[in-house]
């Protein structure tokens, strides 16, 4: 430091504060009213540290508070006056992988570089870049009256592949985090933003963001538009269940308020999908308001189609068993105080046909248009032409349909209907249920809205040459799934039919020739959850007659191991089971099976997923199923003939059988009360 009388010059004096190195340098000359100074302040390792933070005025500590800044950086500050010009401050700040994150959309950014230039009442960002994996940002723009109560803004942000994951969902405003929560993204976007202050007005500063989405997936609540259900403030309604994309490449513009989707592109479980349009975010999803426009080409019709649409409508369309591939035009609009969205769907029919029992013949190339409201289906120059079979029927006449159909329970406050009752008549030739397959089955299915479930009391079908009855009942459980309740009887079922048909695919392949015969009748009552394969309990009756064992049956196991051969061995008049079931298990209290030539009782369980026996039975002479024996009788029964205890494990289709001749005279004590002695 040289000093003079009127003057002082700094060389390189350098000091440190912790590891932080200062250089400074200048001079200062003339004091008084007309002192000139030059002073130069540079570090290359400042520390962004809350120290430096302490050492700032309080215009300097607001705006540090908006970057929150971190890390080190090199800085050059200049403090200057000369005279007759006032002061003059400047500080160029070169950050060394800093990192920072804006107040207002506080997404961070790492390892930053690029230059800070600080004037009296302006900033000036130049290629700012953070770079963290294949993430880059770079931002480039100036701030002016920063000494002014309404800072002018003037930046431009350039980023490149940014992942759509929770850390930009916790930058993203207010207004917009309920959304971007809703829609589920994943995938990388980039994008141009602009933030600027409006000059000709006094509006707050403002952003707009034009973004590329590439290679992504979401589900978006606004595009399903099935009839909806009942709805609460917790429960968003039917038409809320998400559409799901994937492979989506798309154009959206996105300012505070407003989201604009252009050239939006990608996969939906109909096919290829485009969809336009705009949202204004709300605080929550169900204040959100958008009108949005999809459109898919060639779109196959099936089931889920069918599923989708209103209530009212897709019983109709199930009766009609359409078939073929239509264009489908999706139009959703909804306010933010409604509480669902108005939607149309409009499905451009391609040549296709329909084959429902209602009508007197098929029709086939079908073409013109179906458009659907909430409340209305409108028909629009749909021509078909009768065909018998695949075959067009010669000389009929086209059928043309135009007009509309309004559904009638409709109210014209939405906001005040309730969910209607509900009655279907269902006919199905065919059924097959868990294995057994039913016919000609016929039933009412009633919707009860309060309790919110089905059931179909009077359940008729043909079984196996018998005849079943029953009543079916479903209750709405967690998710998609319902518990249900079945009651049934049935009467002189083929016993041979129902064992063919429900042999495990594991045993399919075993020999199909000389099964048991007989006539099966009884009652069955489960209870369980849909999507799961087993009931969860339930009891089951059952009585077999005139039944014939199959030499190759696993019941005639039992009778070969009792050295059991002729024709009237394998005859049974009756068999008698009383069973309950607890989750995957049988549990027969109560097997009495009665023949010719033997009698069989005793209790056990199967395990339904693996079908392992294990049962105790006791063979011993003829007697009737439903006959008990008296006291006085049970004596000579066990006396005049051999009592087996037989115990039957394993595989029930390829039993393991051990047999133990039991005591009879002490069995026979046993039933007279008398306790056998050690002699005996």
């Amino acid at each position: 430091m040289d000093l003079t009388e009127r003057s002082a010059v700094l060389n390189n004096l350098c000091g440190y504060h912790n590891d932080v190195e200062l250089f400074f340098n200048g001079f200062t000359r003339d004091f008084g009213p007309d002192r000139k100074y030059d002073v130069r302040i540079t570090s290359n390792n400042m520390a962004l540290d809350n120290d430096l933070y302490q050492a700032l005025n309080e215009r300097h500590k607001k705006f540090w508070s908006l970057f929150s800044p971190t890390g080190r950086a090199a800085i050059d500050y200049r403090l200057s006056r000369y005279p007759p010009a006032d002061k003059d401050r400047s500080l160029a700040v070169q950050l060394l992988g800093a990192g920072a994150a804006y107040s207002n959309f506080p997404y961070p950014l790492k390892s930053l570089t690029g230059t800070l230039f600080f004037e009296y009442d302006t900033v000036t960002a130049s290629d700012l870049v953070s770079e963290a994996n294949d993430c880059k940002i770079t931002i480039n723009g100036r701030a002016t009256a920063c000494r002014t109560d309404r800072p002018i803004s003037d930046f431009y942000v350039n980023a490149e592949n940014v992942p759509l994951d929770s850390t930009l969902a916790a930058a993203l405003p207010p207004a917009h985090q309920p959304l971007y929560d809703s829609v589920s993204m994943a995938g990388t976007a980039d994008a141009d933003i602009k933030i600027y202050t409006p000059q000709d007005d006094l509006s707050p500063t403002t952003f707009v963001a034009d973004v590329s989405f590439k290679k992504t997936s979401l589900k978006t609540p606004f595009l399903e538009f099935a009839e909806p259900a009942e709805t609460s403030a917790d429960s968003p309604s039917k038409e809320q269940l998400p559409l799901t994309f994937s492979d989506v490449s798309a154009e959206a513009v996105f300012t505070p308020d407003l989201i604009r989707i252009e050239d939006f592109a990608g996969q939906c479980k109909f096919g290829p999908a485009l969809v336009t349009g705009q949202i204004r975010p709300g605080t929550q999803p169900r204040h959100t308001q958008y009108d949005l426009v999809l459109h898919t080409d060639k779109v196959q019709i099936n089931d889920e189609m069918v599923d989708m649409l209103p209530v009212s409508l897709s019983k109709v369309a199930s009766e009609l068993r359409p078939d073929g591939n239509v264009n489908i035009g999706v139009a959703v609009s909804k306010a933010p105080t409604d509480d669902r969205a108005d939607y149309k769907i409009t499905l451009d029919f391609l040549n296709n046909s329909v084959d429902s029992r209602k009508l007197p013949y098929p029709l086939r190339d079908i073409t013109g248009s179906l458009t659907i409201t909430d409340n209305t289906v409108f028909l629009d120059d749909i021509v078909a032409t009768p065909a018998d079979g695949n075959h067009v029927i010669a000389g009929a006449p086209a059928v043309k349909i135009d007009g509309q159909v309004m559904f009638a329970d409709k109210a014209s406050d939405t906001s005040q209907c309730e969910i209607s009752n509900g009655d279907i008549d269902f006919v199905a030739e065919s059924l097959k249920i868990k294995g057994t397959s039913l016919t000609n089955l016929r039933t009412a299915i009633c919707y009860d809205p309060n309790q919110h479930n089905w059931v179909a009391k009077k359940l008729l079908a043909d079984c196996y040459g018998g005849r079943l009855a029953g009543k079916l009942e479903l209750i709405p459980a967690t998710g998609d799934a319902y518990e249900y309740l079945l009651q049934t009887g049935f009467n002189n079922l083929d016993l041979k039919q129902f064992l063919e048909d429900i042999k495990p695919k594991e045993n399919s392949n075993a020999d199909n020739s000389n099964h048991t015969t007989g006539r099966m009748s009884g009652s069955l009552s489960v209870a369980g959850r849909t999507r799961e394969s087993l009931p969860r309990m339930g009891r089951c009756s059952l009585e077999i007659t005139d039944m014939q064992v199959g030499k190759l049956s696993p019941l005639a196991k039992l009778l070969y191991v009792l050295n059991l051969t002729g024709p009237k061995d394998f005859a049974f008049e009756r068999m008698l089971v009383d069973a309950y079931i607890n989750n995957n298990k049988v549990f027969i209290q109560s097997f009495d099976l009665s023949g010719d030539a033997i009698a069989f009782c005793g209790s056990g369980s199967l395990d339904m997923q693996n079908w392992i026996v294990d049962l105790t039975l006791t063979a011993r002479g003829k007697r009737l199923a439903t006959a008990e024996p008296s006291v006085l009788q049970s004596l000579p029964d066990a006396l005049g003939g051999a009592v087996v205890r037989m115990e039957v494990t394993g595989n029930v289709y390829d039993p393991h059988v051990e047999t133990r001749t039991l005591p009879v005279i002490a069995d026979s004590l046993h039933i007279l009360g008398t306790k056998p002695t050690e002699e005996d």
